[in-house]
């Protein structure tokens, strides 16, 4: 898959958590100051967290790296080797139509956008 839109699937599901948890803790609250920095917060780590690489953490700890050689030692080594490829007729993937979605959604909500603000700029 596109590594576009695996970046892009991770910061949604990053938004979604991170929303959650704000509407949990923090729907309520009266001190304007603590929610937008913790709005703002929240947006800056969604977009920061597919970034983070915790392999050389992991590798660093000694019980979770001695946890990770066992499962590798139980697990059998699968080798995959590139097949022929059989052609079905179909020439869009799955990433060309998660593309075509997403940016569909984004020029129909920027168009929505533009015609709101050109209602409110206009009377």
């Amino acid at each position: 898959m596109d590594p576009a839109i695996i970046y892009f699937i991770k910061v949604n599901i990053a938004l979604l958590l991170f929303y959650a948890f704000y509407r949990l803790f923090f729907y309520k609250d009266t001190f304007f100051h603590l929610r937008r920095l913790s709005l703002i917060s929240f947006f800056v780590l969604a977009l920061l967290y597919p970034f983070l690489h915790i392999q050389d953490w992991v590798s660093s700890k000694e019980p979770i790296a001695e946890a990770v050689f066992l499962y590798s030692g139980m697990l059998p080594e699968i080798v995959v080797s590139p097949a022929k490829a059989i052609s079905s007729g179909w020439g869009i993937t799955l990433s060309a139509c998660l593309k075509g979605i997403y940016f569909a959604g984004i020029l129909f909500l920027g168009v929505r956008f533009l015609v709101r603000l050109g209602s409110i700029v206009g009377g």
